[in-house]
């Protein structure tokens, strides 16, 4: 066998070798290329949080906002209280609960339960318990409980009398003073009903 052919079966060899390892070092490889040009699945979602684990992270959330508010309405458009409003579904609290965050001591909870009961028009017994209530109410959780009294109480019913009956020592301070002075006045126009509530507390 000439040198020449010697040498061309070497090369033809090597070539094959190299090309199975080519082939080789490929198939160990596409699976990896596979996975990596896979989009990451997202991950479950978990449980949701308790009711009062979401209420009370909104309200730190809010607690800037909520002290540096110059008036209550502030809170209508800010969309964090709308969340919280909206945590008070009718299947997530009943309306028991609703009324023990109303009265609760986190003020921008107490808003959120009022504007609540607002929303989700509770009558019932649910106006007396709130009258029964305002005098321990001031600030801005006195004004949503007022919004949600004059929403939901009937225009032939008292109310007025019913309210300023309640007074207690929290309405001393300025602001609550305001906030009963615009309820009162928002009712002015109906000099009967006022009439009719101091008649009737």
């Amino acid at each position: 066998m000439s040198a020449n052919l010697v040498w061309l079966c070497i090369l033809v060899v090597m070539a094959g070798a190299l090309l199975l390892r080519r082939r080789y070092l490929s198939a160990r490889s596409a699976p990896a290329s596979k996975d990596a040009a896979r989009p990451e699945q997202p991950s479950p979602a978990g449980p949701r949080p308790p009711l009062s684990v979401s209420l009370h992270r909104l309200a730190s959330d809010l607690s800037s906002f909520y002290d540096d508010s110059a008036q209550p309405t502030d809170l209508l458009a800010n969309p964090d209280f709308a969340h919280g409003v909206a945590l008070f579904t009718r299947e997530e609290a009943p309306v028991d609960l609703v009324l023990s965050y109303v009265t609760g001591d986190n003020s921008v909870i107490s808003c959120m339960a009022s504007a609540a009961l607002s929303e989700r028009h509770e009558a019932g017994d649910v106006p007396d318990r709130i009258i029964d209530a305002v005098g321990g109410m001031c600030g801005w959780p006195l004004f949503f409980a007022l919004r949600y009294l004059e929403g939901v109480v009937p225009a032939g019913e008292p109310l007025v009398g019913r309210v300023l009956a309640r007074a207690g020592e929290s309405w001393n301070h300025r602001i609550a003073q305001q906030i009963l002075k615009d309820f009162v006045a928002d009712l002015i126009y109906f000099p009967s009903l006022i009439v009719s509530s101091l008649a009737n507390s």
